[in-house]
């Protein structure tokens, strides 16, 4: 990834915010560490008028931030190299509607509550050393932070996950370096163990064309999906063509057949145990091996 600095995506940013341009260059030391750095001066009620200030000084820089989606939060990039990324995020009061699924995402993170009231949810990946498909989320904590302080979360081990902002609410986004090759993803009212989904953007490619197919149940799309659940590198994106295939799929006869040939040849343990199971609750009465 090449660096990319977007503090000169408004002419004058870079003069209004030496602050930024701060945090900007002693981040891009080689060994940068965020805890290591005085976040004091944005705390400072200076900086946070003249910030607020700024971004509201105008309907076109406004529009540039805010998401054509949702009108009442946007995303600030200031700063993002292989080793770290640096964002301003802002929300309005609200609660925030829940997502389906919680991500343990691949990278340390913190948040900086620069202005506001922000409500967190911490949860515990409990991993399963047997079989992955038993791991789950557990809730830990619950806090709400204001002006001043900070909360982390390390890749993979946690989630945290805003659930509520009780003010107007700004805040710094520091994500480290990817620190695995997976996001591990849990459904968010079962807390249980979906899937992985990749960092790697041309395995996540495939992903999302698989839930398309899933979508459109393409059953044209039957044939490459074997290919893809016998033969791509990544073991859960082997699997989620499996699942894909299955889900798509008219014909039992051709998913016993699938998941036989999974079951046996696949190289990796877990998606071996995967198919068995897999075998058994749809084919119960034929005996697997």
């Amino acid at each position: 990834m090449s660096e990319i600095c977007f503090l000169n995506q408004f002419d004058d940013s870079l003069d209004l915010f030496p602050e930024l341009v701060s945090l900007v260059r002693y981040a891009k030391k080689d060994n940068f560490k965020a805890s290591e750095y005085d976040m004091s001066q944005f705390y400072e009620e200076n900086f946070i008028q003249k910030l607020i200030a700024y971004i509201h000084t105008t309907e076109q820089k406004r529009s540039m931030l805010i998401s054509a989606h949702n009108t009442k939060r946007f995303e600030w990039p200031l700063f993002r190299n292989e080793n770290f990324s640096i964002s301003l995020q802002y929300s309005q009061k609200g609660v925030l509607p829940a997502s389906p699924i919680n991500t343990c995402i691949a990278n340390d993170l913190k948040y900086l509550i620069v202005k506001g009231k922000v409500n967190f949810d911490t949860y515990m990946n409990n991993i399963s050393n047997n079989n992955i498909y038993d791991s789950y989320l557990e809730k830990t904590n619950s806090e709400t932070l204001s002006a001043g302080e900070q909360i982390e979360q390390s890749s993979i081990v946690e989630c945290v996950i805003p659930t509520e902002f009780e003010e107007d609410t700004y805040m710094l986004m520091i994500s480290g370096s990817k620190k695995s090759d997976t996001c591990w993803n849990f459904n968010s009212k079962s807390l249980k163990f979906e899937n992985l989904t990749s960092t790697d953007v041309d395995y996540s490619r495939v992903e999302y064309c698989l839930s398309i197919f899933e979508e459109f149940d393409c059953t044209e799309s039957l044939e490459a999906l074997k290919g893809i659940s016998i033969h791509h590198p990544a073991y859960y994106v082997r699997w989620a063509a499996v699942t894909t295939a299955i889900n798509i799929s008219k014909d039992s006869n051709w998913d016993m057949q699938l998941l036989q040939k999974v079951m046996k040849q696949d190289a990796k343990e877990e998606v071996r145990d995967c198919a068995k199971e897999s075998l058994k609750m749809m084919f119960p009465n034929v005996e697997v091996g």
